[in-house]
């Protein structure tokens, strides 16, 4: 196993990932997520470290890495690594060989924690014109990053016109629409999609890395939260039930 694990190809591990993720997918085990505060995405990893005859220790080692390397990239990391990693030595599970490097990971994230300053993000208007966050400092900024192309966004597109009709009232907050088009596949779904109403913006392609790499998009939908002072509340918000609702309302009191 380690000698799989530490060859140049990677045509083996991306086959065990996905034949390891099928198994999962058929049968998670009975331990209870509730008391770790985290969902069945993560329950995978904690999972693979359960298992007894099915996988050696390399094997197991490698792919909790390898899912909680997925979880930082993707949902709300911070939290998450620092549960799973505490769990991890709370049940005196030997990790040291993957943990600098997991370290070393998370610390590439710490410029989005909450309360840190929003990097660069600008767009561009069906118009031409284009906008930076820094023109909307003074509002609560809440962007829904998505692409005509990306079906969870647009399954989760009604949600967050939802919450911009529950504040349509209020100005003290703008929601950005932030479309990964191209400029044709954009402007032709806003015309076909008039209820698709707020304020629009398409990625500039020139851009495209440095928003990326900043931001640490590596898939979408995303969604991100700015305060009036042009700081993160969350980098990595979660548009399912009241999370971020939750969070508009508390930065309102403020």
């Amino acid at each position: 196993d380690s000698i799989y694990i530490k060859a140049p190809s990677s045509q083996f591990l991306w086959y065990l990932t996905k034949y390891y993720r099928r198994l999962q997918n058929n049968s998670l085990t009975s331990l209870d997520s509730s008391k770790l505060r985290i969902g069945n995405s993560e329950m995978y990893m904690i999972n693979i470290l359960h298992c007894k005859n099915e996988l050696s220790e390399e094997v197991k080692k490698y792919l909790f890495c390898y899912y909680l390397l997925m979880e930082i990239g993707i949902n709300s990391p911070l939290p998450i690594y620092d549960t799973l990693i505490a769990w991890i030595k709370n049940n005196n599970y030997e990790f040291s060989e993957y943990e600098l490097y997991l370290e070393n990971v998370k610390k590439t994230f710490a410029h989005l924690k909450p309360g840190k300053p929003a990097p660069a993000l600008t767009g561009i208007s069906p118009v031409g014109r284009v906008y930076s966050i820094n023109d909307f400092k003074g509002k609560i900024i809440i962007i829904d990053i998505w692409a005509t192309w990306c079906s969870p966004c647009i399954a989760q597109l009604p949600h967050t016109l939802q919450l911009q009709e529950t504040y349509r009232n209020n100005s003290d907050l703008i929601f950005i629409f932030l479309s990964h088009d191209n400029d044709e596949a954009w402007k032709k779904y806003l015309k076909g999609h008039p209820e698709f109403k707020g304020f629009h913006l398409r990625r500039r392609e020139i851009e495209d890395r440095p928003l990326g790499v900043a931001w640490k998009i590596s898939g979408i939908p995303r969604y991100i939260i700015i305060d009036k002072k042009g700081n993160i509340i969350d980098a990595f918000a979660n548009n399912a039930g009241e999370n971020i609702k939750s969070l508009i309302d508390s930065a309102l009191m403020k």
